[in-house]
């Protein structure tokens, strides 16, 4: 990131990556530097957009909350702005603050599409696991009765986006359990099922990692 060239694509890039991966009290300050001005990397041009995505790293890690969520909107008073706010308060890593995103995701049916959308792409982070596991046996027992009240698009968005982000056997257990169901729609089953396969091509991945690994005395 300081090394990459002033003003470049990469530079930005790498920015991106580093605050989505900050999880030590060092690196996170450094995000936070580069939020508010007191990290300076040389032609990086920290705009609206780069702000989110540098609030939400802080976010979800518990490095900022609320106030700063709505500091950022006043800043941001736009449509865009409403929906990044959203996806910032999914990330909040707290039981309630899921149970909210959750809650707002699968039964407001008033919220506009975009909003949704939204909620969904801040609910699952890679630091938040432990929260978010509560919720693969309740996405099953839920789904389908999501999907019968919610129109065809948000309904294929709550369904994929939504999907137990859980990389474990039980969680396949999960999915062969609900898809036992003969009379399910084929789009809920088909996209239940590459959520599947999904787990069970991460689950192999983690196999093959452990097995090249070397013994241990």
């Amino acid at each position: 990131m300081r090394s990459a060239a002033p003003g470049s694509d990469l530079q930005l890039a790498w920015t991106r990556t580093f605050a989505g991966a900050a999880r030590t009290p060092q690196h996170i300050a450094v995000v936070r530097g580069i939020l508010d001005g007191t990290e300076l990397l040389p032609g990086l041009a920290v705009d609206t957009e780069l702000r989110w995505s540098l609030l939400w790293a802080l976010v979800a890690v518990g490095a900022a909350s609320d106030p700063e969520i709505d500091l950022e909107l006043e800043r941001d008073v736009t449509a865009s702005g409403q929906r990044r706010a959203a996806t910032a308060r999914a990330l909040l890593p707290t039981r309630e603050a899921k149970a909210e995103a959750w809650q707002l995701a699968t039964s407001e049916t008033e919220l506009p599409n975009a909003i949704v959308e939204a909620i969904i792409g801040g609910f699952y982070h890679p630091a938040q696991h432990a929260l978010t596991e509560p919720f693969v046996q309740r996405y099953f027992d839920t789904i389908g009765e999501v999907w019968v009240q919610r129109s065809g698009e948000i309904a294929r968005a709550i369904a994929g986006g939504l999907y137990p982000d859980a990389i474990s056997d039980s969680a396949v257990a999960a999915a062969d359990a609900f898809l036992a169901d003969r009379s399910l729609p084929p789009a809920l089953r088909r996209l239940v099922s590459e959520g599947r396969d999904d787990v069970q091509r991460a689950l192999r991945a983690r196999q093959r990692d452990a097995s090249a690994l070397p013994a241990r005395g």
